[in-house]
């Protein structure tokens, strides 16, 4: 007997949910299987992830530095912290914690 893909989510692992699942009492190699699923399901969740993620950072670098004027042309800052690009980001810049984070 085949497990149904709409039965094995990743966010279906509870102990409580195997429990009352139709399957929970299929043989080894069935547990195997839903096993195995939910690794490639979990496995193509974070790499998803980690591509979203990417493209965010690129669109906040995009946005990192803006021209701004200033009484003798313009000057390169920060949109959120108003520090010069020359100097870098203020100790406590939103822009710059969430372009360092660590998530990849």
């Amino acid at each position: 007997m085949s497990i149904p893909d709409h039965l094995i989510t990743p966010l279906d692992w509870s102990a409580e949910a195997l429990r009352h699942a139709k399957w929970a009492g299929q043989p080894a190699r069935d547990r195997a299987l839903i096993e195995s699923k939910r690794y490639l399901a979990t496995h193509e969740l974070i790499e998803r992830l980690r591509a979203e993620l990417a493209q965010a950072r690129e669109v906040l670098r995009s946005v990192e530095w803006t021209e701004m004027p200033a009484y003798y042309g313009t000057v390169t800052r920060c949109p959120l912290c108003g520090d010069l690009e020359s100097e870098g980001h203020a100790p406590d810049c939103a822009l710059s914690a969430a372009l360092a984070a660590k998530g990849e």
